[in-house]
């Protein structure tokens, strides 16, 4: 059995943000390219793929016999529509976690069933890793969003078994898979637990046999853990620095928040130290653009000068008030918090209310379930917002592509930056690696002049599961290890 943090509302992997609801689509779907664990992207719906034109042109030979779930066969024309809704281009919705590609992609050709050819604006490894994602799922040809959202239409090692709202998602075995002998299992469960705690207790039950998550793993926990690691019974994989953009994400149309006062006296009021400290058990890196001290980070100790992470903060809630005031808001303001009700954003934003209410910002909470959060954050209809939202490629043409120029994929803070726009096209075409840091640090510097995010702290990302539970593998990111069709039990 798996842990998820809410139950699935939808099958569509393209148009949902959920994590819940994109680690239940995972076992139903299948990918151009895939990440089977650690850093590897590999052929899956493809059985060789090849570079020509300096990387211009992505050709893609299909795996013949593939069938969806229905009986159909898979094609090449079916891989073209997928891309094509995802980009937006099929009924107007662009994904927001796979739309990134219609940055790069600008047109595609089928010229049989089994080929797929590919042409983008520039080398892109960025979009040849978003093809993994598992938003980046290939359905039918022709199907739609609300027969997506009612039943997966995949050709996935799994196919639907029962889902019952709030206790679990039975997936059972695809007979007609087309990887011999895959997958292993029988069936899998996937249980429904929304509180962190009551997580980390049905792990160490063995009533969960895996359990992953962003900032999820207390002190306590992890000592339990590890003890458990020393005897050989638990194996435990840690990523950092693949949730940078998190904090207080901020409606940058609103009539307050619009003002670069109001975002900056926030920026200066957060406690980077308090937050990782309540949110992630200390566990967490400061974040810039990037969190401090991974690759396009800046170093730790050169962030915790800089005005808003330094301490103590007495300065710096100084300067938070005189800007409130410049403002117009000397005597504060009122505000909802929106929040999830799962993934630690109740820690998130019971932080940011405390420190906000140092500067007359005073703020109600509001939780809500993120299947109805997000759309509502997609369309600007908030205030202010106390989450985190995900990293999946390690490439950073995912962070200014998708959230931060204009018009991106998962650009929900209606931010637009002329200047962003022109360093996403730069560092994304740039292919020497410290020419491309210096462009990123670029990008760093607009993002903290303008602030759409009041960047928080990146929690450590776990993947912890039994030792009996095998092929099971950490990948580049949590959202890319579920599709758990090598996993088997050894007892």
């Amino acid at each position: 059995m798996v842990q998820s943090g809410s139950s699935v509302s939808s099958y569509d992997a393209h148009n949902t943000s959920s994590v819940a609801d994109l680690g239940t689509s995972a076992k139903h779907y299948n990918n151009l390219i895939w990440n089977p664990g650690g850093q590897r992207l590999e052929c899956d719906l493809c059985q060789s793929y090849e570079f020509k034109d300096d990387g211009k042109t992505m050709i893609f030979h299909l795996v013949p016999g593939v069938k969806f779930h229905d009986g159909r066969a898979l094609t090449s024309k079916d891989v073209v529509y997928s891309l094509n809704k995802m980009m937006g281009l099929v009924d107007g919705v662009v994904s927001p976690r796979s739309g990134l590609l219609k940055e790069y992609i600008t047109k595609m050709e089928t010229p049989d069933d089994l080929t797929v050819i590919i042409y983008v604006q520039r080398p892109a490894p960025a979009a040849f890793a978003i093809m993994a994602h598992n938003s980046s799922a290939i359905v039918p040809e022709g199907a739609t969003r609300q027969q997506l959202k009612e039943k997966p239409l995949g050709s996935g090692p799994y196919v639907v078994g029962e889902s019952i709202p709030g206790a679990h998602t039975l997936v059972k075995r695809n007979p007609n898979y087309f990887k011999p002998g895959l997958p292993y299992l029988d069936s899998l469960r996937i249980v429904t637990i929304t509180d962190t705690n009551a997580s980390n207790a049905a792990f160490l039950t063995e009533k969960v046999h895996i359990r992953t998550g962003a900032g999820a793993y207390s002190s306590d926990f992890l000592a339990q853990l590890e003890k458990l690691v020393s005897q050989g019974k638990v194996v435990h994989g840690v990523r950092i620095g693949l949730t940078p953009f998190q904090g207080i994400l901020v409606n940058t149309q609103h009539t307050i928040f619009k003002n670069p006062d109001v975002r900056r006296a926030m920026h200066l009021a957060l406690d980077r130290q308090a937050y990782a400290a309540i949110v992630s058990d200390g566990r967490a890196i400061p974040i810039t653009l990037f969190g401090a001290g991974t690759p396009w980070g800046r170093p730790l100790e050169e962030v915790m000068k800089l005005p808003g992470y330094r301490q103590p903060k007495d300065q710096d809630i100084a300067e938070a008030k005189r800007l409130m005031t410049v403002a117009g808001y000397s005597q504060g303001i009122d505000v909802i918090l929106e929040a999830r009700n799962s993934g630690g954003d109740d820690k998130i934003s019971s932080v940011v209310a405390a420190d906000l209410a140092k500067i007359n910002i005073r703020t109600t909470i509001k939780l809500s379930d993120q299947t109805v959060l997000y759309p509502r954050l997609a369309k600007l209809d908030y205030a202010i917002y106390g989450g985190r939202q995900g990293w999946n490629t390690g490439d950073p043409d995912e962070i200014l592509g998708s959230y931060l120029i204009t018009g991106g994929s998962r650009n929900w803070t209606g931010y637009s930056s002329p200047e962003m726009d022109a360093l996403f096209l730069a560092e994304s075409s740039e292919l020497d690696l410290a020419k491309r840091k210096q462009l990123i640090l670029q990008a760093e510097a607009i993002y903290l002049r303008d602030l759409p995010v009041v960047p928080g702290a990146d929690p450590f990302q776990d993947s912890g599961w039994w030792s009996y539970v095998r092929g099971f593998e950490s990948g580049i990111s949590i959202n890319l290890e579920q599709r758990m069709e090598t996993l088997w039990r050894s007892q």
